[in-house]
C-alpha cells in the first residue's frame, strides 16, 4: 500500500512539473520586414497561358516597372506570349500609372484608364513574383506570371 501511494504521488509530481514547464512563456516570434514594393523592379521571365495561345515563356523579357512612393509609377517593358503557329506576339507597356497595394493585391490604373490587378505570388526582398490576366490581340483571358528582381 506504501509502494502504491509512492508511486502515486511520484506520478502526480512529475506530471505537475510536465505541466509547469509546457506552460513557460516561449520567445515572441517578430515577423521579417515587411516586402518593400517602392522602387524599380526588372523583368526576369514571363510565363504566359491562354486557351488558345497556349503556354509560352519568354526568359530574356526587356523593361523595368518602377514604384513610386506616392501611388504614380511608371512601366517600360516588352516580352512575347505565343502566338498562332508558335509566333510570338509582343506585348509592351511605356507609360505612367497609378497604384494602391491592398494585401497581397497591386491595382494599377494606367493613364489610358485601364486597370490591372496583380496577385503577389511570391515576395522576397529583391525578388517578386506577381500574376495577372489581361487581354492580347482579342484573347481575354491570357494569364500572365511574372518574374522580377529589383
Amino acid at each position: 500500500m506504501k509502494y502504491t501511494s509512492l508511486l502515486t504521488s511520484v506520478l502526480l509530481i512529475s506530471f505537475a512539473l510536465f505541466l509547469n514547464t509546457s506552460c513557460e512563456k516561449k520567445d515572441e516570434i517578430i515577423p521579417d520586414e515587411p516586402f518593400e514594393l517602392i522602387g524599380e523592379w526588372t523583368f526576369n521571365q514571363v510565363t504566359t497561358t491562354a486557351p488558345i495561345l497556349g503556354d509560352y515563356t519568354d526568359s530574356e523579357p526587356t523593361g523595368t516597372i518602377t514604384f513610386n512612393e506616392d501611388g504614380s509609377g511608371s512601366a517600360d517593358y516588352s516580352f512575347d506570349v505565343i502566338g498562332l503557329l508558335g509566333q510570338g506576339v509582343p506585348v509592351s507597356r511605356n507609360d505612367s500609372f497609378l497604384w494602391s497595394r491592398t494585401g497581397d493585391i497591386i491595382t494599377i490604373v494606367a493613364n489610358d484608364d485601364n486597370t490591372i490587378i496583380w496577385t503577389i505570388v511570391n515576395e522576397v526582398e529583391s525578388d517578386f513574383q506577381t500574376t495577372w490576366t489581361e487581354s492580347v490581340q482579342g484573347i481575354d483571358a491570357v494569364d500572365f506570371h511574372a518574374y522580377m528582381i529589383k
